[in-house]
Order: C-alpha cells, then sequence, then structure tokens
C-alpha cells in the first residue's frame, strides 16, 4: 500500500537533486524554500515592530502620568502667585484693577483659588 501522507511514494516525487549551492534543483522547491524563509524574515521583523509599538506605548504611558504631575506642580505654583497678588493688591482698591487682570484675577472679588 503507497504511503499518502509522506514526502516519499507513489503519489509524491521523489526528492530533487541537490546541487553546489545545496539548492534542490526542481525548481518549484527552490521556489518554495525561497519563500519560505521569506516568510520567517517577515515574522521576525513583524514580531520586533510589534515589540517596539508595545515598548513606545509604554513610554507614551510614562511621559502622560509626568505630564499629569507637572501640571498639578504648574497649577499649585500658579495659584501660590495669585493668593500673594491678592493680598498685595486687593480687590477693593479700584486703583488695583489692572494689576489684577494681569494675575488673572477678578478685579471686583478676592481670589478663591
Amino acid at each position: 500500500m503507497p504511503v499518502r501522507n509522506g514526502p516519499v511514494g507513489r503519489h509524491w516525487p521523489r526528492p530533487p537533486a541537490r546541487n553546489k549551492a545545496g539548492l534542490a534543483s526542481w525548481p518549484l522547491r527552490a521556489a518554495a524554500c525561497v519563500k519560505l524563509v521569506a516568510a520567517a524574515h517577515a515574522r521576525v521583523d513583524y514580531i520586533n515592530a510589534d515589540a517596539s509599538k508595545k515598548a513606545a506605548a509604554g513610554g507614551r504611558k510614562t511621559v502622560r502620568a509626568q505630564l499629569e504631575s507637572l501640571r498639578k506642580l504648574i497649577k499649585a505654583a500658579r495659584e501660590e502667585i495669585q493668593f500673594a497678588a491678592d493680598a498685595e493688591w486687593p480687590h477693593t482698591a479700584l486703583a488695583n484693577a489692572e494689576v489684577r487682570m494681569e494675575f488673572l484675577l477678578d478685579p471686583n472679588a478676592r481670589f478663591k483659588g
């Protein structure tokens, strides 16, 4: 009984002879090997690109967290400056309106934070 699932048998051609370069002399087998090697290289490139993409995504999360912490620091410093400006130039004096507007303060009300 012939082997139907194996590489050698009545339903399969014999393995081709190899040339000096080690490639099969049968062109279809050589082309299949080239395609297989190209597919293996493409897979490795995809895996490397995917790893780079994941690393960059993790870096973006870190940068985003740093940005948020810097925003909080800036807001706290801005409020400290505004409280100092509110104490120095109170809203009760009309002459202080222009200076208060420079510090983004309401000229007619005290700063609440």
